[in-house]
């Protein structure tokens, strides 16, 4: 998703973060491959 953002929406890369948190931050802990669980977030820090 972050190199989407760089090349197409043109956004510096030194503004992104990428984290991944695996299996740690589980929406749907009781279905680990429930679709909830496999997501992109954003934070919008101003």
């Amino acid at each position: 998703m972050v190199d989407f953002m760089i090349e197409h929406e043109g956004i510096a890369s030194e503004r992104l973060k990428a984290v991944g948190y695996g299996s740690s931050q589980l929406k749907n802990t009781e279905n680990p491959m429930a679709a909830e669980n496999r997501r992109t977030e954003f934070e919008v820090i101003q």
